[in-house]
């Protein structure tokens, strides 16, 4: 279980408890109202001169009393449901604790390991430093007269006429159904309404199985490619043959960007805690965008319109993806699903520009 799902179960089982004591409260309440009411009756009964009407307050105070019972009764249910409520509660924050503890764990786990790697990285550079300080000297003055030719020409030189966006859409039988439909219209619809809409070129792949990928890759060689359906930390959700799931590992994921027949610029992986996925697809692409979080259809749809409407007014990667992240938290009200932009080694998001700005609309 995710620390997400383990904060969400918290959340739950402290509605529950309150749930249950806020009607335990009713019932006793309801019940020492009635006892005052049965009092009064009685009281009426012992001080009328009518023996009818005394009879009648008696039974009246009777129903009373009996009711206050039953109020009782109701109270102490409420008050062994709290008790359990009150169990589930300790039992979801210690499984947050433990949670936490655990990724807290792999976080440091990362850390140490990032940096023992930095200092392999920068023996092995220590060793060869005097070896080939002439060479790292060359190469480093190269590079600045390439980056100073890229600096003083538009960062939109050889940007391509027209991009493909290869859109890959999967929502297998046996998981939840997702309103997919919608984020293509949402997409298509702010296209439209772009300046430079006809640079955009959509192929769709439907219900799509991990072994079509490699065949649609090769027929659309896309600049773009995104994914839409089920995902988690494990992999994203395709279809097999019968319709159900087939989970694409993360591995798998970054092999099959690897051997595309074209180097693709961009990734988009509008699902569920695709992050880990974007990050390690960088390695064999240009951009990746993630979600570290669960993200519902209303937020996917907002945000992958509004990613592509400013794309197509010509629009740098890292200021289209901020303008659809505030766009996704304006009609929401709130964040969601927390996008991540992650870039390529030497990749500049404000210099990264798909459409060219200066085309005709």
């Amino acid at each position: 279980m995710s620390v997400s799902l383990a904060r969400q179960s918290v959340t739950s089982a402290r509605k529950e408890l309150e749930a249950h004591l806020a009607k335990q409260v009713t019932e006793e309440k309801r019940a020492a109202a009635l006892d005052r009411e049965a009092d009064t009756k009685l009281r009426s009964a012992r001080s009328t001169k009518s023996p009818s009407l005394g009879d009648s307050y008696t039974k009246q105070a009777i129903k009373k009393r009996e009711d206050a019972s039953a109020a009782r009764e109701r109270a102490a249910k409420h008050a062994a449901n709290a008790a359990k409520a009150q169990a589930k509660v300790h039992k979801a924050e210690t499984n947050l604790r433990d949670q936490e503890q655990a990724e807290a764990k792999k976080l440091e786990a990362k850390r140490v390991a990032a940096d023992k790697r930095a200092a392999a990285d920068r023996e092995r550079a220590d060793r060869r430093k005097e070896a080939a300080h002439d060479r790292e000297v060359a190469g480093l003055r190269a590079r600045l007269d390439e980056q100073g030719r890229l600096l003083t020409s538009a960062p939109w030189q050889q940007v391509p006429e027209t991009i493909t966006i290869l859109f890959i859409a999967s929502s297998p039988e046996d998981q939840q159904g997702l309103r997919i439909d919608r984020e293509m219209r949402e997409i298509q619809q702010k296209v439209r309404s772009a300046d430079h809409r006809d640079s955009l070129r959509f192929e769709f792949a439907v219900a799509a199985q991990a072994a079509d990928l490699l065949q649609r890759l090769n027929e659309s060689k896309p600049d773009v490619v995104h994914f839409s359906g089920h995902s988690s930390r494990d992999g994203l959700a395709m279809e097999d043959q019968d319709g159900l799931t087939r989970v694409l590992s993360t591995k798998e994921l970054a092999m099959l960007l690897s051997v595309s027949s074209r180097r693709i610029r961009l990734a988009v992986f509008n699902s569920c805690e695709s992050a880990e996925h974007a990050e390690e697809a960088v390695a064999h692409l240009d951009a990746a965008i993630g979600m570290d979080q669960p993200i519902g259809d209303d937020a996917a749809q907002t945000f992958a319109g509004q990613l592509y409407s400013s794309i197509a007014f010509g629009q740098p990667l890292s200021l289209a993806f901020a303008q659809a992240s505030l766009q996704m938290q304006m009609v929401l009200g709130a964040q969601s699903g927390e996008p991540q932009l992650f870039l390529a080694d030497g990749i500049d998001g404000d210099e990264l520009v798909l459409v060219d700005p200066s085309a005709s609309a």
